[in-house]
């Protein structure tokens, strides 16, 4: 009987390590496979559809429901989608009560909430963040900015958190935006961006309406942060590049929100003889470069893209596409 009962004991305990071994496989081959999502098309109101692709064969398709109207509600990782979603709290008398959440999608379109990101209903006292988010590509950590939005002065809960994935009822970094502004006496409201391709830095921008004022990026290992001030000039559609540290400005661009006082912006630097000017300038280095100039239309917009870390790409009024090697200083051929 003895003997019967070691056996078993041994057999349960060698399926126990089969199922773990199993789960494990399973998981790691769907992040370790070279999965990709494709927004496709939306739908009525705030719905999406979402194609998965396995090595660019589309191998599923999925939607999600109540995707508000933001800039970037979709972010995709290497093996993972995160969605924000909107919710309605069903309170009848007050339609301002809304739950934003962030939701993680896995290949087979299954979902699960993560986090709530925002609480409209005040009163409940939670903790609220910006629907400004960005998720590092190994799925480890979540940049989040952490606001007062009853409140347009800056205060002690005004920060950048960062959070692992992992464990996300604690804080795994706190950078408050008074130690920011402190530190680097450059002013604006925060705007989280990328993860750098080695996933130790975070970058985010400072910004005055569409007029950037800096950026910062956030270094997870060491646990500290570096702001740089952006070139006078530089604005919301300049193209950063945040692995080399380029960023495109024009010195004398101009924005003022509507067309007519463009247009006689646009007319009176005509009578001067002035010109629509494209430069690259390195945030590290503090190196600056012409890359092209244009005196038709001194408001040109040139459409900034880069296209690797050192050549951008732009266009022309004529719609011609232009290159530029940074490294190089020269101009690539098409």
């Amino acid at each position: 009987m003895r003997y019967i009962k070691s056996a078993l004991i041994v057999g349960l305990a060698m399926l126990s390590i089969l199922i773990l071994f199993f789960a494990i496989s399973k998981n790691q081959q769907v992040c370790t496979s070279n999965y990709s999502f494709e927004v496709v098309g939306v739908g009525e109101k705030t719905d999406i559809n979402i194609e998965v692709y396995l090595e660019e064969r589309s191998i599923a398709r999925f939607s999600v429901t109540d995707v508000p109207l933001i800039v970037d509600p979709v972010q995709e990782t290497r093996c993972k989608l995160y969605i924000i979603r909107k919710f309605s709290t069903g309170v009848s008398n007050d339609p301002n009560r809304i739950r934003y959440e962030l939701w993680e999608y896995n290949s087979e379109g299954v979902g699960i909430s993560r986090l709530l990101l925002l609480h409209t209903n005040y009163a409940e006292q939670k903790q609220t963040y910006d629907l400004s988010i960005s998720i590092e590509q190994t799925n480890n950590y979540l940049g989040l900015i952490s606001r007062d939005l009853l409140s347009s002065e800056l205060n002690n809960n005004d920060a950048l958190v960062i959070k692992k994935l992992s464990d996300l009822d604690k804080d795994y970094l706190i950078i408050p935006l008074e130690e920011i502004y402190r530190t680097s006496n450059i002013m604006g409201s925060p705007t989280l961006l990328r993860w750098s391709k080695d996933s130790k830095n975070l970058w985010f921008e400072l910004s005055e309406a569409a007029i950037v004022n800096g950026f910062g990026k956030i270094n997870v290992v060491t646990k500290t942060f570096e702001i740089y001030k952006a070139p006078d000039g530089t604005m919301g559609g300049d193209a950063f590049n945040l692995e080399s540290s380029w960023i495109t400005y024009d010195p004398e661009s101009f924005w003022c929100g509507e067309i007519t006082c463009t247009n006689d912006e646009r007319q009176d630097r005509i009578r001067r003889g002035m010109s629509s000017e494209l430069y690259v300038y390195n945030l590290i280095t503090k190196e600056s470069i012409l890359v092209e100039s244009y005196k038709p239309d001194p408001l040109w917009y040139y459409k900034p893209r880069w296209i690797s870390d050192s050549v951008l790409s732009y266009v022309l009024p004529d719609g011609t596409t232009k290159r530029y090697n940074v490294t190089k200083k020269q101009h690539v051929l098409e």
